[in-house]
């Protein structure tokens, strides 16, 4: 079998264990969380091969193809770290992240929450 015969299979494989571990049991319009490993955030972890990845991301790429810039980021319309839903993703930078978390009232110490424990010495 030749190299990229072998190699577009196991990325074939790869997608189907993603897909597999992705809740789209809600319907087309809602989260489709990652069931798999999640990080300490809740976005959950895909292995790809030798590198680590989280899953929205992953999602994007598959759907969509790779990023365009690698500056840019996934981001959530849903605010919902574990969502993998293509149609609640949307490309953004880091800034647009920022404003977008402002605007929703996400922020540290918008409502007092997220404060870190040596803020209060």
């Amino acid at each position: 079998m030749n190299k990229r015969r072998a190699d577009r299979h196991d990325w074939d494989v790869v997608v189907a264990r993603f897909w597999a571990k992705v809740d789209r049991s809600a319907g087309s319009s809602e989260c489709w969380p990652y069931m798999g490993q999640r990080d300490r955030d809740g976005y959950g972890i895909v292995s790809l091969f030798d590198h680590k990845m989280r899953a929205p991301r992953f999602a994007w790429i598959v759907t969509n193809g790779p990023l365009p810039d690698a500056t840019l980021i996934v981001l959530h319309r849903c605010d919902n770290p574990p969502c993998c839903n293509p149609d609640h993703l949307s490309l953004g930078n880091h800034a647009d992240n920022m404003r977008d978390m402002a605007a929703k009232g996400r922020g540290a110490n918008q409502h007092g929450r997220h404060r870190h424990k040596y803020m209060s010495l």
